[in-house]
């Protein structure tokens, strides 16, 4: 794939709200998937502390954290109970 055209699909597709509905739609999908014979019924779910992971500023995900004075993403590891 060129370079061209790679470009002209993340102006023109890949925006804030656009990873927001991805990322429910992945999250929705994951719910809808589990096996319940194996894991249980799964009535709540819960997140521990984040991990930083440094990542470009040009990533929609990344934010400025002041602790570490640089870019990165939060990564939740989630639990189902």
């Amino acid at each position: 794939m060129q370079y061209k055209v790679l470009l002209y699909v993340k102006r023109k597709y890949i925006h804030v709200e656009n990873l927001r509905i991805a990322n429910q739609s992945v999250v929705n999908a994951i719910l809808n998937e589990r096996a319940e014979a194996i894991w249980g019924q799964g009535t709540t779910s819960c997140a521990s502390d984040s991990s930083r992971v440094v990542a470009y500023d040009q990533n929609l995900r990344t934010q400025w954290f002041p602790r570490y004075r640089g870019p990165g993403v939060s990564v939740y590891w989630h639990i189902e109970e």
